[in-house]
């Protein structure tokens, strides 16, 4: 979940990696999504409710406000269309929040001196 949300959360690495402008560098949002919700098993949480114990509350309803933005975004086309798209910045932001969220609470140490 942690690399899902760095991903997310940072708009220069997404230009990079998403739209190829990297060396040999590539990712895209879906594989961002995949690692911050599927698997972390965090989609399973979400929806079935299940294992929502092991969330703070805050960190639950970042979850689903991130859900619900990452939903927004389409998923299909070039990815230029994705990185422009208005919904990113509500995604960027609320991934930097979950990731300070969880620094925070001392869940994960988190490195991001290559982020």
């Amino acid at each position: 979940m942690i690399w899902g949300l760095e991903e997310f959360a940072d708009a220069e690495y997404q230009e990079r990696v998403w739209a190829g402008n990297g060396r040999g560098e590539m990712s895209s949002f879906e594989e961002a999504l995949t690692a911050t919700f599927d698997n972390s098993r965090l989609d399973q949480i979400l929806y079935t409710g299940r294992g929502t114990d092991q969330l703070s509350l805050q960190m639950l309803a970042l979850a689903r406000k991130l859900n619900i933005a990452v939903q927004k975004v389409p998923q299909l086309g070039p990815a230029e269309a994705i990185l422009g798209h208005h919904a990113m910045a509500d995604v960027r932001l609320i991934a930097k929040e979950m990731l300070s969220l969880i620094e925070s609470e001392g869940l994960v140490p988190i490195d991001r001196s290559g982020v």
